[in-house]
């Protein structure tokens, strides 16, 4: 994943290197373009050797390799476009059934004023690994540290802690976050601060879930593709 600034009307984008093809191009296209003129000044200049063509035959091979050409160009462009539309969407399905599962949650808890105290900590802990849940995920489609742009994680014990920090994969601290925020969920529907009916509440997991295999699938176009 790439981040795109879209500031001075997007004419940044023309100059910068991250995330281009034009350095890959010029380790191909230069040696070739160097090659051209050594190879005619070998066969023509130096062995002197004569070409019996006619305009016919160059016009042919010229039409040809301009047919090939366009034909790669644009294959590449839609194929681009069809890769890039797809993750985009697929980005936009995970935040949207993870928000509409984090505000369920909230919705759910209970008015009870005896248990006002562990909404609050209920939902505070909820807010904070949604935050890291969403921040993992990035992680994981992104070929490039991203900036800890997340809520910080208060509450949670200082084993819990270290033992995220020392996960090295990206995609098991995603898999991790997406396990702590189910067993948060039970838990708390086991005391009582989730007042629903279990029919209603599975609709919060289902869209949890449904927003970890679109990241999974966003995953796949940067990891196979």
């Amino acid at each position: 994943m790439i981040e795109y600034q879209t500031n001075a009307w997007s004419m940044s984008l023309l100059c910068r290197l991250k995330g281009t093809v034009v350095l890959q191009a010029l380790a191909w296209g230069v040696p070739c373009a160097l090659l051209a003129p050594l190879s005619h000044f070998v066969i023509f200049d130096w062995i002197e050797y004569e070409f019996d063509w006619g305009y016919s035959s160059l016009d042919a091979v010229w039409s040809s390799f301009t047919f090939v050409l366009g034909f790669l160009v644009v294959f590449r462009t839609q194929s681009a476009y069809n890769r890039y539309w797809e993750g985009a969407m697929l980005l936009r399905e995970a935040r949207g059934e993870w928000f509409n599962a984090f505000s369920s949650l909230l919705a759910f808890c209970s008015s009870d004023a005896e248990k006002q105290d562990a909404v609050v900590a209920f939902q505070f802990g909820l807010v904070r690994l949604f935050s890291a849940l969403h921040f993992a995920s990035m992680q994981t489609i992104s070929d490039s540290a991203l900036e800890n742009d997340m809520v910080q994680l208060k509450g949670l014990d200082a084993d819990s802690l270290a033992y995220l920090r020392s996960i090295p994969s990206a995609n098991h601290r995603h898999e991790l976050v997406h396990q702590w925020i189910q067993r948060l969920t039970v838990e708390n529907v086991r005391s009582g601060v989730l007042d629903i009916a279990p029919p209603i509440l599975s609709r919060s997991f289902q869209e949890l879930s449904r927003g970890s295999v679109a990241v999974t699938k966003a995953r796949n176009m940067s990891d196979v593709m």
